[in-house]
């Protein structure tokens, strides 16, 4: 007698291969059998007639070690990734990562998460450890330490390495300090990301130097979020996808992920002239009337190029939480201010973050059509109706199948399941998650294809997706009808405990046997 049956479900196996009914068996943690199971016996049985069975997805790009509540130290029962059908989520994204790597996993593995967690190190967090906010090239000794810091997070069990060139300190380092860490994560069988220096003006140059640290440091490397951002950006998708091809054309292992939505989030902290940001002296800095004159000059440029003040919305402001819900130019009105002074009082007042919407809807579906692009968040871990929310932490996985597969058409079913689940697991070299396989462990989601859909607006952010049925992680039940188990089920999965991430010259996380 087995513990669950999944009986009659249509199932997609993360493979991309073609759709067949079948029941799938699961004993502890595994999947021990699928195919046709007539005098199959179980303590549960789920009729999935009707119904497709898919891998629990994986989120290869979250935030969910950090958030302005706390992350996942502070809210692990947080469920707004569960519910949408992920059972693994990959955080230490964009060059920021918790250090010590090991003893942060210690502190998960002793708590009871909802999903799999899993970690890459942050180049900014290592780079400020070493050399604070300095912004300048690295010397030998300090290079020396960050590589020592990078060799000992993929010990503990990061599963590669992320920048943050956009952000500082990622954005003072030189190509050269990132290639020499990347190559200590490609001795470790070790995965390289990358949130591009610039998402619009210079968008190719910068997706130009993932392409190099993937070469030259011999590397898999994924790009974060692929967009053409803003009004330096728009009308360069098909060019930036030319560049990806070529690449791969190369042999060279590079992917990236994307998620379906038109704005992105950020802190307004981006709005500032990396310069400025330097050794955190911004407030001297804006006080001082020539450089003062610069900077605010730089905001408004970088303030245009986002589509203006009315195209920015204030999310998570520590110090003005009523401001939250409203435009940057309504934001600067209730303060009294113009948009540039409004800027500068609330980066100097602490954390504020915002939705930039700067993109287009053409380009987004452009890039989704792309075959090395997959779905991934950009999310954090929400407390559910607290703040507000950019829509992605709640919907970013259905709203892909209902933009892609049901109204686009441009995806079938398992090509949309192959984006959202095996393609990430075979990228980050997480082993026996991703695909529905005899042996593999029983991450699951049954959802109904016609229902399955976003319902988070960036309106109302903070509402769960439909047509979610049931959620397995690790072989237990943790979604049932729309209700969420009192337990968490999710593991902390680790580089040497998963079986290591692609080595350098593995194929592009794409399954064996899929184009």
């Amino acid at each position: 007698m087995v513990d669950v049956l999944i009986r009659g479900g249509m199932i997609l196996d993360g493979t991309g291969g073609e759709p067949f009914r079948a029941d799938l068996a699961v004993e502890g943690d595994r999947i021990v059998d699928i195919g046709n199971l007539p005098h199959a016996r179980a303590r549960r049985v789920i009729d999935a007639e009707g119904l497709f069975v898919a891998p629990g997805f994986v989120d290869p790009h979250t935030h969910a070690h950090d958030e302005a509540e706390g992350g996942v130290l502070k809210i692990p029962d947080a469920d707004n990734f569960l519910r949408q059908g992920v059972t693994t989520v990959v955080a230490g994204n964009c060059g920021g990562s918790p250090l010590p790597v090991g003893e942060h996993l210690e502190q998960v593995d002793d708590m009871e998460i909802l999903t799999n967690y899993a970690l890459l190190v942050g180049h900014g967090s290592v780079r400020k450890a070493v050399m604070g906010l300095a912004a300048r090239p690295a010397t030998t000794e300090e290079l020396k330490q960050m590589r020592e810091l990078v060799r000992r997070a993929m010990e503990e069990g990061a599963l590669g390495m992320s920048t943050g060139f956009m952000y500082i300190p990622g954005a003072y380092a030189p190509l050269e300090e990132v290639i020499a860490l990347a190559k200590e994560v490609a001795r470790r069988s070790g995965v390289f990301t990358s949130h591009i220096r610039d998402e619009g003006a210079r968008l190719l140059e910068s997706v130009e130097e993932v392409v190099r640290v993937c070469r030259e440091a011999e590397v898999p490397a994924q790009i974060s979020h692929l967009k053409a951002w803003g009004r330096g950006g728009w009308g360069k998708a098909e060019a930036v996808l030319e560049l990806l091809d070529g690449a791969r054309t190369q042999g060279l292992p590079l992917t990236s992920d994307q998620y379906p939505y038109t704005a992105s989030y950020t802190g307004l902290q981006s709005l500032v002239p990396e310069w400025g940001l330097a050794e955190d002296k911004l407030e001297e800095r804006l006080k001082d009337p020539e450089q003062g004159r610069v900077l605010r000059k730089g905001i408004a440029e970088k303030m245009d190029l986002a589509g203006g003040p009315e195209a920015i919305l204030i999310t998570l402001c520590e110090a003005r939480p009523e401001l939250e819900g409203k435009t940057l130019i309504q934001a600067a009105e209730e303060m009294g201010k113009d948009p540039i002074g409004a800027v500068e009082e609330l980066v100097l007042s602490g954390s504020v973050s915002a939705v930039y919407f700067s993109m287009s809807e053409e380009e987004v579906k452009a890039i989704a059509r792309h075959p090395a692009v997959m779905v991934g968040s950009d999310g954090h871990l929400r407390r559910f109706g607290v703040g507000v929310s950019h829509p992605r932490n709640y919907g970013t996985f259905p709203k892909a199948w209902r933009w892609f597969v049901r109204e686009e058409k441009f995806w079938t079913p398992q090509e949309a399941v192959r984006r959202m689940s095996g393609m990430a697991a075979e990228k980050f070299g997480l082993k026996g998650k991703g695909f529905l396989k005899k042996g593999y462990f029983a991450d699951v989601v049954v959802f109904h294809p016609e229902e399955f859909r976003d319902l988070a607006t960036f309106r109302d952010g903070h509402r769960y997706p439909e047509g979610v049925l049931y959620v397995l992680v690790n072989g237990k039940v943790a979604v049932e009808e729309g209700r969420t188990a009192e337990r968490g089920y999710g593991r902390v999965l680790r580089r040497g405990d998963n079986g290591g991430a692609l080595g350098p010259g593995a194929a592009c996380g794409v399954p064996v046997g899929v184009s």
